[in-house]
């Protein structure tokens, strides 16, 4: 058989596999009328409360207004259950880009360094409080940057990824990500894309890729493919959807720097969920707009039985007398910086309230240092007063959740100063 019919062959066999695959996953679907588009994005139920980011456009493929989405009356269901829709606003939550490089050494060498180049287009155009999280995939997937919004970790890191023998296994990209996701997820920004970026020979080699990508997260997902002849795959395009994105090596950075403009454009409804609702359990959770037009609507499976943990302390070291660290369970709302939101009490008959003086917060939001009047020798206890946590404003602390901590010397000398 000739090559360029070997080349179609194996493009019809991936097309297949990504419409069974597309087809299969449906966690997000795409209304559509003469009037425009309509797509969710990502929906999570955080319990009390439920986020749902979406886009809605007009014809011409401009977003609506969130005035407009209001004035349309939006219609919220979970299951057989009506939820309140009390706002619709532009989603102001940062973004977690779960990136994954394919750094195989198969990749010609100038594409793999174009690559790089692309990537760092998009660390330069996230916003400051964005968070990269980065995978390399050759042979054994590894993170090779957790999540941080720091740009100057993102681009060491770049600058580290080397390329290496071995193929990407999806499979285990999938099952590292998923684990690293659970196992850190109030760490994360709310909104989350996951991206892989690789050469479109090597995926026509691996065609449960971009199937088994796109259908495992609940979240936005794509895949870059880097071809010199993306024309070839336009086919491939469309049947995924658009979670499929074709692109010369020169050109990934504008790609990327475009859909995180495309990101920019997304409205958020947040609302709350009874508890009545909360349980071990996948429901479906679908989003109408009826005075646009009675197709728009979408529908995604969603995880009830998801709650967070309360924001509370961790660790407690006693940097001075005066002074204390505190470590966190998770990053707090960079708004936790007065005084009266931290109570220390002597763990004692006479239960003494330290005073708080000024709070400072960490960078990352995972610490802060507390000015407080000197402590003397004795057991203490600090709790958080209604601090909420960083990804939910609806997630608040207990006051009931202790740290103690214990000051070992009653001032003596200046080693403990």
């Amino acid at each position: 058989m000739r090559p360029h019919k070997l080349g179609i062959c194996a493009a019809l066999a991936l097309m297949l596999a990504l419409l069974c695959a597309f087809g299969a996953a449906a966690d997000t679907t795409v209304g559509m009328t003469g009037a425009g588009t309509f797509r969710m994005e990502q929906a999570y139920v955080n319990v009390p409360e439920l986020d749902v980011y979406f886009y809605a456009l007009d014809g011409d493929g401009n977003p609506y207004s969130s005035i407009k989405v209001q004035a349309a009356g939006p219609e919220l269901t979970l299951g057989d259950r009506r939820l309140e829709v009390r706002s619709v606003a532009v989603a102001s939550d940062p973004i977690c880009y779960i990136l994954a490089l394919d750094n195989s050494a198969d990749l010609p060498a100038a594409d793999f360094n174009t690559m790089l180049g692309g990537v760092r287009k998009l660390v330069n155009a996230m916003d400051a409080d964005d968070q990269l999280m980065l995978y390399t995939t050759a042979g054994t997937a590894e993170c090779v940057l957790p999540a941080t919004s720091d740009k100057a970790l993102m681009y060491k890191a770049l600058g580290a990824v080397q390329q290496a023998e071995g193929r990407m296994d999806a499979a285990q990209l999938v099952s590292a990500v998923y684990t690293d996701i659970q196992s850190d997820f109030q760490a994360l920004a709310p909104r989350k894309a996951a991206m892989i970026v690789t050469d479109a020979g090597q995926v026509l080699t691996n065609m449960a890729l971009v199937g088994t990508l796109a259908s495992d997260f609940g979240m936005a997902a794509y895949v870059y493919l880097m071809t010199e002849k993306p024309q070839l795959f336009e086919t491939l395009q469309q049947a995924s959807g658009g979670r499929l994105i074709l692109c010369e090596a020169a050109g990934l950075g504008d790609e990327l720097k475009a859909k995180h403009a495309y990101f920019a454009t997304a409205l958020e409804i947040r609302t709350e969920v009874p508890e009545s609702l909360y349980g071990e359990r996948l429901e479906t959770l679908t989003l109408a707009m009826p005075q646009l037009g009675s197709a728009i609507r979408s529908s995604q499976t969603v995880y009830m039985g998801y709650r967070l943990a309360k924001p509370q302390v961790t660790k407690v070291e006693t940097l001075r007398r005066d002074k204390l660290r505190l470590t966190f369970n998770q990053p707090i709302n960079e708004n936790a910086n007065k005084p009266q939101l931290y109570e220390v009490r002597s763990k004692d008959i006479w239960n003494w309230r330290v005073q708080v003086k000024s709070v400072t917060i960490s960078e990352d939001a995972r610490t802060a240092e507390l000015e407080i009047e000197p402590l003397y020798k004795g057991d203490y206890t600090v709790a958080l007063n209604r601090v909420s946590g960083k990804m939910s404003a609806a997630n608040v602390s207990s006051s009931r959740d202790t740290a103690t901590f214990k000051v070992f010397v009653w001032p003596r000398d200046r080693a403990f100063y």
